[in-house]
């Protein structure tokens, strides 16, 4: 371990392992359609071709990647003229290249990615590759076991596993824990740091949910880490990092040393994300990951450093996989300089978090990283309108779909399981019968613009830009339903998938409650449905059920215990749902804001979706939002809207804004207007909160001066000028109380707590912690100080009015206990004067 430690100016690296050839081939046009007008010797030139190329491959390609790097010495084994070797002499891959948009966002440019892997070519007669290292110092040995028999030859690095102070690697691939060099490693007493894929993992049965959520798939993992014996082997390496595609990673820390779990992600996408947003597939993925993983810890010497080499790793895997091979078909090659650059990229930020610790019960307590922030939601919430984001949010895994942004872990989860589910149908031509979702929120929710996000982001040219969308409540005979089948089978027929909603398919029909549910059930299980004596086949078709009598699938499905239930046919057709998601809206879930805090982002990204769409006018450069921020406030805080989404966006459709380029108080509907879709009094009091604040501070001046005489009224005389009544008090005392009550704002944001006008409902009075008691009395003591410093007032050791000396301007921790508990009694009635004036304190976290 000296050797890592050491600081030298460059370290010496050995990579050896399982060696490869890696063939790429990829088609060329024909020299005609390049220069039409031009004269033509051959036929062949008139065809389209291809080229081939190869490459190092396996350890080879690692250690090509790190000599790229140009950051260390590296000694490795070598094959020449690899081109014309065979499958006899080392392992062979083979791929098609094919050009790709560089990314679904930057399709105007292109580059060359891998559209199929084809197979490997090699034989039994393959011999591992020999590396003799003839050097003082080695700082880290690293082996690429491909399990392609390196492991095995014990003769081949028997010498390598006996350098004192070398740290060392593995990078392993399945079968995982076997092998004479795994075992060898495991018992050396050097450290050993173990780099798997997770994929490896799943294939050994060991649960780990893939994209549905980074939270979702960390706790799986330590948590099978913590209590699944079938991988306790992986415990006998010092540091285990499993790489999640060119996503992620967690760093599983075996030592003893600190809690052992940590999460590095890309928060603009989850698992698999990076070949949604980059089309096809890419090579060398995990040895650019192997790269910056290698590179940043030898660079900073120091195993403590591993965190930062594992966002390094995260990092040149990421950039690997969007250069491709470059889009110069003359010089097709990995992309060196742009995938391994350290500096800053704009594009690309890998945040990391540490994962809780895992509980014995296989239900996780849930955990949310958007809710670990320091930073206060509402402030999140108000950035995100009016900027499009939050610095705070630039770490927090962020759900994309389309048109349609979350950051709640609980739609993340649900809207990718759906992705998943509508992706996997659509790659699978046999299946004929209609994939079935359903679909459950409260009205207004935003359940079909949701799942039509969802839909369109996985494949736009296969399903129709608009759903077919049937409400099955206004429906009055079956031949209304076979009419709409009718009309989905019209549009599969014209070679796409068309995506159906089935609006209230939970209403009675003919007076039964659930009474639509059996005539769905054929449909769903057979894609046929009867029309008459003849039976039609509807085609390869997405049907989507969106429920109106309940809101989650919870709900629904609790009924199957209801023999009507079951009489209605709703346990067959629970049993022909392929998934279902619950979308919770823009109202609080429970009704109350100070339990749903997340509520309050959720609002957010669709306040500023509807400002776009309807109110461009109102986005400035950059696409700054240009609103007042008491109309803000109440769009995010008003307690409830009446109809969900629809009515924010009848609220902004009702407003005057055509024509004006800030959204005003003055532009809102008259509260008789307001009162259809809010609570208007409420909406009302949450715009002019600050209003009311200013209108309330004489009172609540008054108030804090007579609080003050009442606890004083012993230990002054009654002359003294401080303890005269309101009406008789000198202006700058007057002012004085004015200034204390104007800081309360500010003395509640200290302790993260602010207040908001409550009109339907009591006011809970709030009770300060001890040591909030003591945070608000010493900032009170610092604004008295402050306030009369600026008057002109000094320290001193008699009090003299005529001479403007005091003698309590002391520091806090200075004051006797008698000056504080004045302090403490003050900020202890902050509540009862705010609740006095309409004002309820809340906590903002």
């Amino acid at each position: 371990m000296s050797g890592l430690n050491d600081q030298a100016a460059k370290k010496t690296v050995i990579v050896t392992g399982d060696a490869a050839v890696d063939w790429f081939e990829v088609s060329t046009p024909s020299i005609e359609s390049q220069n039409p007008d031009g004269q033509f010797n051959y036929n062949w030139q008139s065809h389209p071709g291809f080229k081939r190329f190869a490459r190092p491959g396996g350890a080879l390609l690692l250690a090509h990647f790190l000599k790229k790097t140009g950051k260390l010495n590296i000694i490795s084994p070598s094959l020449t003229d690899i081109q014309n070797l065979s499958p006899d002499q080392v392992v062979q891959s083979f791929a098609t290249l094919d050009k790709f948009p560089y990314s679904i966002s930057e399709t105007q440019k292109s580059v060359y990615r891998l559209s199929e892997w084809k197979g490997l070519a090699a034989s039994e007669n393959v011999k591992p590759l020999r590396v003799n290292p003839e050097v003082d110092s080695v700082d880290l040995v690293v082996f690429d076991d491909a399990g392609n028999g390196f492991r095995d030859c014990e003769n081949i690095w028997r010498d390598l596993i006996s350098i004192r102070e070398a740290a060392y690697m593995l990078k392993m691939s399945r079968p995982l824990g076997e092998g004479k060099l795994w075992n060898a490693l495991t018992e050396l007493e050097n450290p050993l740091i173990l780099v798997i894929e997770a994929d490896d993992l799943r294939t050994m049965d060991v649960k780990i949910s893939r994209s549905l959520s980074w939270e979702r798939t960390a706790q799986d993992f330590v948590w099978q880490m913590s209590y699944n014996r079938y991988i306790e082997f992986l415990r006998k390496a010092d540091y285990l990092v499993v790489r999640f595609g060119a996503d992620g990673a967690i760093l599983f820390n075996n030592t003893e040393n600190g809690y052992p779990a940590r999460l590095f992600f890309d928060p603009k996408s989850g698992e698999q994300g990076t070949g949604i947003i980059c089309p096809g597939k890419m090579s060398g993925v995990g040895d650019a990951f192997a790269t910056g993983l290698i590179t940043g810890l030898v660079e900073h010497g120091h195993l403590d450093y591993l965190g930062e080499a594992v966002r390094r790793g995260v990092l040149f895997s990421k950039k690997m996989w969007k250069e491709g091979f470059g889009s110069n078909l003359e010089v097709l090659d990995y992309q060196y300089q742009e995938s391994f650059s350290t500096g800053t990229d704009s594009d690309i930020l890998i945040a990391d978090t540490e994962i809780p610790r895992p509980a014995p019960e296989t239900d996780q307590v849930y955990w949310c990283i958007l809710e670990e922030l320091p930073t206060f939601v509402e402030f999140i919430a108000t950035n995100s309108v009016l900027t499009g984001k939050d610095e705070s949010l630039e770490r927090v895994p962020l759900g994309q779909f389309g048109n349609l942004v979350t950051l709640d872990r609980s739609e993340i989860e649900s809207f990718n399981s759906i992705k998943n589910l509508v992706n996997e149908y659509l790659q699978s031509p046999s299946v004929k019968r209609p994939l079935c979702i359903g679909v459950f929120g409260p009205p207004g929710s935003g359940k079909s613009f949701g799942v039509t996000e969802v839909v369109k982001s996985i494949a736009p040219e296969i399903v129709p830009d608009k759903p077919l969308e049937f409400n099955l409540s206004q429906f009055n005979a079956l031949e209304d339903l076979i009419t709409s089948f009718h009309k989905v089978r019209d549009v599969a027929l014209q070679g796409v998938v068309p995506l159906v909603f089935f609006d209230e398919f939970d209403s009675e029909f003919n007076g039964e409650k659930l009474g639509w549910l059996k005539y769905f059930l054929a449909p769903m299980q057979d894609g046929l449905f009867r029309d008459g004596e003849v039976l039609h086949p509807l085609g390869k078709s997405i049907f989507i059920f969106a429920g109106g009598t309940r809101s989650t699938f919870e709900e629904f499905s609790a009924q199957e215990n209801s023999q009507s239930f079951r009489d209605a046919k709703g346990s067959d057709f629970i049993s022909r749902l392929r998934g279902f998601i619950n979308i919770k809206g823009p109202n609080p879930i429970g009704g109350d804001m100070r339990k749903d805090r997340l509520s309050m982002i959720r609002r957010a990204t669709v306040l500023r979706f509807l400002l776009l769409k309807h109110a461009p006018q109102l986005f400035k450069a950059k696409k700054k939002c240009s609103i007042d921020r008491g109309v803000l406030h109440a769009f995010i805080k008003v307690p409830h809207y009446k109809h969900g989404i629809r009515s924010m966006q009848s609220i902004i459709e009702m407003s005057s804004l055509a024509g004006r380029k800030r959204f005003e108080q003055a532009a809102l509907p008259s509260p008789e207007q307001l009162e259809l879709h809010v609570n208007a009094e409420a909406f009302q009091r949450i715009v002019m909160r600050e209003v009311i604040f200013s209108a309330a501070r004489e009172n609540i001046a008054r108030a804090i001066h007579e609080n003050y005489r009442e606890s004083v009224q012993d230990k002054r005389p009654e002359d003294e000028i401080s303890m005269l009544p309101w009406d008789q008090l000198p202006d700058d005392l007057k002012a004085s109380n004015l200034e204390q009550a104007d800081h309360i704002p500010e003395k509640l944001r200290q302790i993260k707590c602010d207040f908001i006008p409550i009109t339907d409902r009591e006011i809970e009075m709030f009770n300060f912690k001890p040591d909030e008691v003591e945070t608000l009395s010493e900032l009170e003591h610092e604004r008295f100080v402050g306030e009369k410093e600026r008057r002109g007032w000094k320290q001193g050791t008699t009090r003299c009015n005529d001479k403007k000396i005091r003698t309590d301007l002391l520091p806090w921790e200075e004051l006797s206990e008698e000056l504080k508990d004045l302090d403490r009694n003050a900020v202890q009635e902050i509540p009862q004067l705010l609740a006095r004036a309409g004002l309820e304190i809340y906590r903002l976290n």
